[in-house]
């Protein structure tokens, strides 16, 4: 995948330009239905774009009220990329850029710029100044120059509408199985592996501390996770809390591997989380902790089947 840095930068490869618009945040189902109606669209003929604008304009419009990102940018760039998308565009989004009115934004970003044949966008779309541009007027402005506008339904599972918003408010309350029911995978964070205040080898259990930029963490607990080290997928009890048997301490996010004893530390990992086994607890004795963790372990084990995966 091919990925350029602002709409000026983009070069045709003499081959119709088939353009999906949006934010993309967390890439969920409702925007996996997107960027498939968008490659097969391109087909054989056509290339394949990703439009989309860095940082999230809540970022720059009302820091105060922006809401925590599903994935960092590395996320989703690797997304993009698995899910066989040509190449991504990348709008830098400033205060000058916030301005342009829906037309101006059609016609000097997406006609001149990207030359687009056709447009895929969500059901939910605005554009322009103050997001007053709306599908129609898309429509409108498509139509006179011959560009086609599809336009991608909402996607609900089991009555549940897919939305970014949703599966922030499902992760925020712990909720991880059904919040991955909607992005159709599992969530992930990522991050460099850093040296932590030793207290799972004081436990008896070797742990990789992450040091993540991913603005959503999932809240204090104990998680079933399959953790990503170079390329491969471990089976993995992921710790987030604060230590409280170890007196107060900065939130942390400790990870154990099963049946994995390799140095990682200042290796970058992802921790996929599946299921929330319990919260955050104190317990009176390290020894009471210890044997706490066995269960965790266990139940993980049950859950992956029993097997040692590698």
């Amino acid at each position: 995948m091919k990925i350029v840095r602002g709409s000026h930068q983009f070069v045709p490869n003499g081959s119709p330009s088939v353009i999906a618009i949006g934010n993309f945040d967390g890439i969920h189902l409702g925007h996996k239905k997107i960027i498939e109606k968008t490659i097969s669209l391109a087909g054989k003929d056509g290339t394949s774009v990703i439009y989309t604008l860095e940082p999230h304009p809540a970022k720059l419009l009302i820091p105060e009220l922006a809401p925590p990102l599903l994935q960092t940018q590395k996320q989703k760039e690797r997304m993009f990329e698995r899910l066989g998308v040509e190449i991504l565009v990348i709008e830098p989004f400033t205060k000058e850029f916030a301005v342009l009115k829906p037309r101006d934004f059609f016609r000097s970003i997406i006609k001149d710029r990207l030359m687009a044949r056709e447009i895929v966008v969500g059901y939910d779309f605005t554009f322009g100044f103050h997001r007053l541009g709306k599908i129609s007027d898309l429509k409108s402005l498509a139509e006179r120059e011959n560009i086609k506008v599809h336009v991608v339904d909402a996607v609900f599972v089991n009555e549940m509408l897919v939305s970014s918003t949703h599966i922030r408010i499902l992760i925020e309350r712990g909720d991880i199985e059904t919040a991955n029911t909607l992005l159709g995978r599992a969530y992930s964070i990522i991050g460099k592996v850093v040296k932590g205040r030793g207290v799972g080898q004081t436990l008896g259990f070797h742990t990789a501390n992450l040091d993540t930029r991913n603005e959503l963490i999932p809240p204090p607990g104990v998680y079933i996770t399959k953790t990503q080290i170079w390329d491969k997928e471990y089976p993995s009890v992921t710790n987030i809390g604060f230590n409280p048997t170890f007196g107060t301490g900065n939130l942390s996010i400790e990870t154990h591997i099963l049946d994995f004893e390799e140095n990682i530390l200042e290796k970058e990992i992802e921790i996929g989380f599946y299921k929330k086994i319990r919260n955050e607890m104190t317990f009176p004795s390290v020894n009471d902790l210890r044997e706490e963790i066995k269960k965790d372990i266990l139940e993980a084990r049950r859950f992956y089947g029993g097997r040692k995966e590698r």
